[in-house]
């Protein structure tokens, strides 16, 4: 998987109602703030998450929902970071606290709660 440039995340953003959200989790929760949306390092695992998600807030609302998958500097999302410092730290914390040895190992993970989640809200 091909890392982007250091300090670049992608963020899921729904439109909704002519309204523009972020999600923020992977039960479907959505924000108007860009700052509350969930972060993702790599856009094929954006991607990834995409398709379900629109689905679940499209059960959910009962709206038709279109998802995008936005490329952003994380001093966008986050006004005032030191992109390489945070995104290092943040990922060396989410790899210690799954106990995961890489970010494949990661992203499966998430891969796995997202697909458990789906699957008890059906």
């Amino acid at each position: 998987m091909k890392k982007e440039k250091s300090g670049t995340v992608y963020v899921l953003s729904i439109d909704l109602n002519k309204q523009k959200y972020y999600v923020m989790d992977l039960e479907g929760s959505l924000s108007r703030s860009i700052s509350d949306s969930m972060l993702f390092l790599y856009e094929s695992i954006a991607e990834s998450y995409a398709g379900p998600i629109e689905h679940l807030v499209e059960e959910k609302t009962k709206e038709i929902a279109t998802i995008r998958v936005i490329k952003l500097p994380l001093s966008r999302v986050i006004p005032g970071t030191w992109q390489d410092d945070v995104e290092e730290k943040a990922t060396k914390l989410a790899l210690d606290d799954l106990s995961c040895e890489s970010i494949e190992q990661l992203a499966n993970h998430l891969h796995k709660a997202l697909e458990s989640t789906l699957k008890s809200n059906s």
